[in-house]
């Protein structure tokens, strides 16, 4: 493996950690931690490092502001994903009915969406302040180095 490689896989491996260190601590319990990883593909001396977290890490990180309810179809498809189920307790005692677990995951949307629209969800920034100007000069700085360094073994060879 070569200098710059271990360089990007380094500072992937850096960037995950850091963003679910930031993700604990502004958001103790989030489950987003589990699906934020990064991947570092080569083709010859061209090098893709790819951050990869779910699409609604933007909501995570920058808020919403209250006014509009989310769309139903993606807080069902999130509740499914997250394996969520209403609390039997939620439900009102006049209710003798059992809902299906379709319609358990819609009233569960419909509460979250409710929840959303009226108080919004506060930023955490848990990623704007990790992938930041200061973590790029940070890689611009060790990659500077190992391509030093891959030079200086090119030469001594």
């Amino acid at each position: 493996m070569s200098e710059i490689e271990n360089t990007l896989n380094d500072f992937g491996r850096q960037l995950v950690n850091s963003l679910k260190s930031s993700l604990q601590n502004a958001k103790p319990g989030a489950s987003l931690d589990n699906d934020i990883d990064f991947t570092l593909q080569t083709n010859g001396d061209a090098y893709n490092l790819q951050l990869s977290l779910p699409s609604y890490y933007k909501w995570i990180d920058g808020g919403r502001k209250p006014g509009r309810f989310p769309s139903p179809q993606v807080l069902t498809n999130w509740i499914n994903n997250k394996g969520l189920k209403l609390s039997s307790k939620k439900i009102r005692a006049s209710s003798s009915k059992t809902l299906s677990p379709q319609n358990e995951n819609k009233s569960l949307a419909f509460l979250i969406g409710r929840k959303i629209a009226t108080k919004g969800i506060s930023a955490t920034n848990f990623y704007s302040n990790v992938v930041n100007n200061n973590a790029f000069t940070q890689l611009n700085t060790a990659l500077s180095i190992a391509l030093k360094q891959t030079c200086l073994n090119q030469l001594s060879i």
